[in-house]
């Protein structure tokens, strides 16, 4: 079986990622935007900047705790956590018995997931090459049907500023956000 996806993917190179390597969530990025989704095709977060708000992230992560940004133990664990998130995007009414992950021309994230009942489901996302904070997910299944559902938590915030450095934890840059 096969979708109509994989066949308008065939002409290029799609380079496997191999789940023994470690399995991590895949990136895009184009004009500004970068995001990532995870090898089950759920988007994990999309970020831009803001002239305002300074980085924004529409992401499954959680906000991380301010009072906890100069403990290196858990900004560590946080990040750490970052790997495993769930994401939100589409939730399939039958499980996930295999899934594969590529890289289309080295860029582009590719998922292929098999069902338990055999239907087949593929997945490109991208971010178009001048993008104005657009994300283009595009997803093809074997069979028609109703085989899935968006659902998953999300937060829109000021990116975590989680990073740490040599000289200890970088300095809160002096912009005011609010939570949306």
């Amino acid at each position: 079986m096969t979708t109509y996806l994989a066949h308008l993917l065939k002409p290029y190179s799609k380079r496997p990622l191999e789940p023994a390597q470690g399995q991590k969530p895949l990136d895009f990025a184009a004009g500004g935007l970068t995001g990532s989704v995870n090898t089950d095709g759920r988007l994990v977060a999309i970020n831009t900047y803001d002239p305002t708000y300074g980085m924004i992230t529409l992401t499954s992560a959680p906000p991380f705790p301010e009072d906890q940004r100069y403990d290196a133990a858990q900004v560590r664990a946080y990040r750490q956590s970052l790997t495993t998130l769930d994401g939100f995007g589409l939730t399939f009414r039958d499980d996930i018995v295999s899934s594969e992950t590529f890289l289309v021309e080295d860029v582009i994230p590719y998922t292929r997931l098999t069902l338990a009942n055999g239907v087949i489901a593929d997945c490109i996302t991208f971010a178009p090459r001048n993008a104005q904070g657009e994300v283009i997910q595009l997803w093809a299944f074997s069979e028609a049907g109703a085989w899935a559902r968006l659902s998953g938590r999300m937060w829109l915030q000021r990116a975590a500023y989680t990073q740490l450095t040599e000289g200890g934890p970088a300095t809160m840059p002096p912009v005011d956000t609010d939570p949306v």
